[in-house]
């Protein structure tokens, strides 16, 4: 039985060290498909806590470890509140984008291309601004200008400026 406890606290230890680098890393993305690898972590993470919690017993000995795996599901919530909060963020800015006409030609399978739809990740509401030409020849021949994807029009003008999210907030106004 001690053997037990004494791996239950290394185990809770140990996730409570992945959440806390879990958060600090959530807090520095700014790429969407960033924030979606890193809530799928955190549900992988927290069912294992969640499971953890279910071989404790009622035991003073084990109260310890109980209110460490509780912490952890604390901070997992915390970090799951954030992750959505920066999904809205994400949201209303790509939204905002489709507002002032910004739009993307490319086929995905270019690396130029996929990289620069890695930013918005690959939550459902980036085809809001996104034109896969591949499904599309006929929309890409007749809107494109140049021809050369990915092409990212503003407006209907060809943006030939650095893609990053921060020079795109620039030119738009929008902000993510």
């Amino acid at each position: 039985m001690k053997n037990k406890i004494f791996l239950l606290k290394i185990l809770s230890f140990c996730f409570l060290f992945v959440f806390s680098f879990s958060l600090v890393e959530a807090q520095q993305q700014r790429s969407i498909s960033q924030i979606n690898s890193q809530e799928r972590r955190m549900e992988m993470i927290e069912n294992s806590v969640n499971h953890l919690l279910s071989f404790v017993g009622e035991d003073e000995e084990k109260e310890e470890i109980r209110r460490t795996l509780r912490n952890i599901s604390a901070i997992a919530e915390n970090i799951r509140t954030r992750l959505e909060e920066k999904r809205e963020r994400a949201r209303n800015f790509v939204e905002c984008l489709e507002d002032e006409e910004f739009v993307i030609y490319g086929f995905e399978v270019l690396p130029d291309c996929s990289a620069l739809l890695s930013q918005f990740g690959d939550y459902d509401f980036v085809d809001l601004i996104y034109v896969e030409c591949s499904e599309n020849e006929e929309k890409c021949s007749n809107e494109m200008k140049e021809y050369y994807v990915p092409e990212i029009q503003i407006k209907g003008e060809v943006y030939s400026g650095e893609t990053d999210t921060s020079s795109i907030e620039r030119e738009t106004g929008c902000l993510f």
